[in-house]
């Protein structure tokens, strides 16, 4: 007598956590030695700073993320004694966080998103720099299981057996590796003077997944970046300050195991971004794109979950627990933003003097915190609203038009009804899309108004326990007025036995001054306790 398995291996992945945080940097830095030392005798000697943030490493730990990387910052300053204005771009400054992430364990997969919200650069001293910035990093942690579940039972003898099965989707994440791509593009004619003075020109740029598909073996990621490019004139008397939005790129990973039906996501981020200006005045600039996507193979398969006798013997079973994860509700929110701040928290010693007009503003949007209730969504986060101004100013002769870029940052939370999401449901933003506009208010403020709207799914996990063996127990009538012993076979357990003789667990272990979870050994005699 006995119980015939068939078995069958499942590969599956567990989001075990995710968590986010905001990173408020300052790091001093000094310029290279190759570039000269900037102007002491102008006030701001720093004409445009930007930058994005690329991560360096990403390790797992218990309820924690540890995140560590850089911001690439670029800047164009004036040198000293009137020489030509310079371009520099510097791995600075450096970050590390520790983002909480609840659930996640040393060992666990894990991986994080830096954006850079805003960055500040002023001088410190002849070859100093003092950068400050802030930025949201979010992080998710992963954990693979290959378990072996029941796929069959059949009773061996006279034994009958009947067996429930239930569906389960399972996913199995697959990390593939980073690729990148240079994108080349002209984003327009330069406005300054004189087509033969050399000009400095600074670039940054970012990059945003806007969908990613898997086919016949290749994962295609379609992006878009936002580029942003400063041409200074060899005086830094005329500055211009150009901006290409929606960049497409494109990026293919061939990956065997890519088919139709699968999904697949990914990071990016832009690595370098430079700019030049050809003998006729158009603007070039080159981007180094990286994209790292995650293929997802999800699948429906279906495991035994319990096993029961049909005839006098009982079945004991070992079992397994089977993790998955299902969509239980999509909803958008729109965080309306509206905020008025002084002008000199931002302009620093630039002032707003003379600024003729807002030629443009645009916003960087970063999530610093998401959480679910009893069918609401909370959310948090910062943003920064950049604007371009135009400036008239005089050297003594003439008069002349310059741009300047400023951010302007601005902190928000709100709430939305999404019925169906519990406070365990595991929450991810899938796409920002931000529409933000600065405006002048008299000579001491600027106010600060728009929309972000923010696409959010809830997951709900689903556990469920799996047959991976299975047991027929023959019950033994006991004589009350004997001592009565077994000798400890092959699968046996003392739940097992105790089982099979009626009696708890607890009164056969301390029968045998053994702990109910006691490993026994084959072989070893264990009393059987009776009630007299």
């Amino acid at each position: 007598m006995g119980i015939e398995i068939q078995r069958k291996t499942l590969s599956f992945t567990e989001v075990s956590g995710q968590g986010m945080a905001e990173v408020n940097v300052q790091r001093s830095a000094a310029l290279p030695g190759q570039y000269p030392a900037m102007d002491a005798a102008e006030t701001e000697p720093i004409l445009w700073a930007h930058g994005t943030a690329v991560i360096t490493s990403v390790e797992a730990g218990n309820g924690s993320v540890k995140v560590a990387g850089h911001i690439v910052s670029s800047i164009i300053y004036l040198p000293e004694a009137e020489g030509e204005a310079q371009a520099v771009e510097l791995a600075e400054p450096a970050f590390e966080t520790s983002v909480e992430v609840p659930g996640a364990m040393a060992g666990d997969v894990a991986e994080a998103v830096a954006t850079l919200v805003y960055l500040n650069a002023e001088p410190a001293g002849s070859r100093g720099l003092m950068l400050s910035g802030a930025l949201t990093v979010s992080a998710r942690t992963a954990r693979n299981y290959t378990v072996e579940v029941a796929a069959s039972a059949v009773a061996v003898g006279p034994s009958k057996v009947s067996a429930k099965t239930e569906d389960v989707v399972i996913a199995r994440h697959i990390p593939l590796e980073p690729q990148d791509t240079v994108i080349e593009e002209s984003l327009g004619h330069w406005q300054g003077g004189d087509l033969g003075q050399q000009r400095a020109c600074g670039a940054s740029a970012r990059v945003k997944v806007i969908g990613c598909d898997a086919a016949d073996g290749r994962v295609v990621v379609n992006c878009e970046a936002t580029v942003e490019v400063a041409c200074v004139q060899g005086t830094g008397r005329l500055i211009d300050i150009l901006r290409r939005e929606r960049l497409p790129v494109t990026v293919t990973v061939v990956e065997p195991e890519a088919r139709r039906g699968m999904t697949a996501r990914a990071d990016a981020w832009v690595e370098r971004a430079s700019a030049s200006v050809d003998a006729d005045g158009n603007v070039h600039t080159q981007l180094l794109v990286v994209v790292k996507p995650t293929l997802v193979a999800a699948e429906r398969v279906s495991v035994i979950t319990s096993i029961q006798s049909e005839t006098a013997e009982l079945v004991d079973v070992d079992t397994v627990s089977i993790m998955g994860e299902r969509m239980v509700a999509e909803g958008s929110m729109q965080v309306d933003v509206a905020d008025s701040v002084p002008v000199q928290a931002i302009a620093g010693a630039a002032g707003f003097t003379g600024m003729e007009e807002i030629r443009s503003s645009h916003g960087y949007v970063g999530v610093t915190g998401v959480e679910s209730g009893d069918g609401e969504v909370s959310l948090r986060g910062l943003l920064a609203v950049r604007i371009i101004v135009e400036d008239v100013q005089s050297d003594g002769d003439s008069d002349y038009t310059c741009a300047r870029a400023m951010d302007v940052p601005v902190e928000f939370s709100d709430s939305v009804d999404m019925p169906d999401v519990r406070p365990e449901d595991r929450l991810e933003v899938r796409s920002i899309s931000p529409a933000l506009a600065a405006g002048r208010s008299g000579a001491a403020k600027l106010d600060v108004e728009g929309t972000v709207r923010f696409d959010l799914v809830a997951y709900r996990q689903a556990r469920l326990s799996a047959v991976r063996s299975a047991y027929t127990i023959t019950p033994v009538q006991l004589d009350p007025y004997a001592l009565t012993f077994c000798v400890v076979g092959p699968n046996d357990t003392l739940p097992r036995i105790a089982r099979k003789y009626g009696v708890t667990v607890e009164a056969l272990a301390g029968a045998n001054s053994l702990a109910p979870t006691d490993p026994i050994a084959l072989g070893q005699k264990i009393y059987i306790p009776v009630q007299r």
